[in-house]
């Protein structure tokens, strides 16, 4: 059967020119085949070929007078192909018919991959070193995959140390990817250490917490990355965050009291944990010596926050942490007691606390005891109050 009237020509002229032969190309492209509408089958051959590194049918096709620069179906160009293949000589071939090829994605795509030879010359070429279209930056996408030696070239190249692309900048990109050799590299040329990775809405030092990488922590910290108070609790705010890395803890604590030097006055990941119920890791934050009265904002202690919820056992563990926790009262006059008593949903709580040495008539700003501030509906914790002394 001709070619010519054969379906799959297409299919053929992609493949050959795939395996390099160059002689079945040019048979398959003489016959004269009319390509049906929308389709490119002598550039998606090109491509086919740039992606292998074929450069003698790379040179046969354009000699076709097709566009070296124009995309198949994905919106891939043969420089992206051959770039994301790391074929140094087919590079230089299709960069020889610029202006007309454009640079595209090949910067990133092949600073992804490691192939320095290509980045180098493709920003010798004149591509963008910052640019960005369907990936990151260049030293995002290097810093990902942990190419040391691309990332070094890159940033020797001028390259965008704190570049945001896709929500994320280099230094989050190389936490993620647990390179703590990047890391380093990254910091060392400033970059910022409290970078916020609206992707995943975490931080770095959150990150480095959850992968239980202390070595990042550790870099991380050095590096200036601070107000650990308000940003640490978002470790919590996931069930990804299985890990009960002591020293972790016991690190970011130990910086966290190097801040202040006066009693902190905010959010702290006792709090964060006490909230959220995480009972091994309010025992854990207790062993590593946090003080437990710390208050945030409006003077709560963890106990105040874990006597708004239904987790008796976090209640029962932070009773046990001293007197100081029990009798504090927040900026309204509120000890854990009056919020246990207000929330509807704290029964088992409210018993929990009424058997503890918390003075049960302390009155708040207001002049309200727990008992005052029991809901008229609420008489079962009327008696609960009751039996225990009231």
């Amino acid at each position: 059967m001709s070619v010519a009237n054969y379906e799959g020509r297409d299919d053929i002229l992609v493949c050959a020119a795939s395996l390099g032969h160059l002689k079945a190309v040019r048979d398959i492209h003489s016959f004269g085949w009319i390509a049906p509408a929308n389709s490119t089958p002598e550039a998606d051959a090109m491509i086919a070929a740039a992606s292998r590194g074929h450069v003698h049918v790379i040179s046969e096709i354009v000699s076709w007078g097709i566009d070296p620069d124009t995309q198949n179906a994905s919106g891939i160009s043969a420089l992206e192909s051959a770039a994301q293949g790391g074929h140094v000589r087919a590079i230089e071939k299709l960069l020889s018919y610029r202006p007309k090829v454009e640079f595209g994605d090949a910067l990133p795509v092949a600073a992804s991959g490691g192939f320095l030879c290509i980045v180098d010359r493709l920003v010798k070429a004149g591509a963008d070193i910052d640019g960005r279209l369907n990936y990151g930056t260049a030293l995002a996408e290097a810093a990902s995959a942990g190419h040391i030696r691309t990332v070094n070239a890159l940033l020797r190249a001028g390259a965008d140390v704190n570049g945001v692309a896709r929500m994320e900048s280099p230094l989050t990109r190389a936490v993620q990817g647990g390179h703590l050799t990047v890391v380093d590299i990254l910091l060392a040329a400033r970059a910022d250490p409290n970078a916020y990775m609206a992707s995943c809405n975490e931080y770095p030092l959150i990150r480095a917490t959850l992968l239980g990488r202390l070595d990042i922590v550790n870099s991380l910290l050095s590096a200036g990355a601070d107000d650990v108070a308000k940003k640490i609790p978002a470790f919590f705010q996931t069930e990804r965050s299985k890990t009960n890395n002591v020293e972790i803890y016991r690190r970011l604590l130990e910086h966290e009291v190097k801040l202040s030097k006066r009693p902190a006055r905010s959010r702290t990941m006792l709090h964060a944990a006490s909230e959220l119920g995480r009972l091994a890791d309010v025992r854990t934050l207790l062993g590593t010596g946090i003080k437990a009265d710390t208050v945030d904002e409006v003077g709560r202690t963890a106990l105040h926050i874990a006597a708004s919820t239904t987790y008796v056992e976090v209640v029962s563990e932070l009773c046990q942490a001293g007197s100081n926790i029990v009798h504090a009262t927040d900026r309204f006059g509120n000890t854990a007691l009056h919020i246990a008593a207000r929330d509807s949903r704290c029964g088992e709580t409210l018993r929990v606390l009424s058997h503890t040495k918390i003075d049960k008539y302390a009155e708040n700003l207001s002049g309200f005891t727990a008992m005052d501030s029991i809901p008229l509906s609420r008489g079962d914790k009327i008696d609960i109050l009751t039996k225990a002394g009231y």
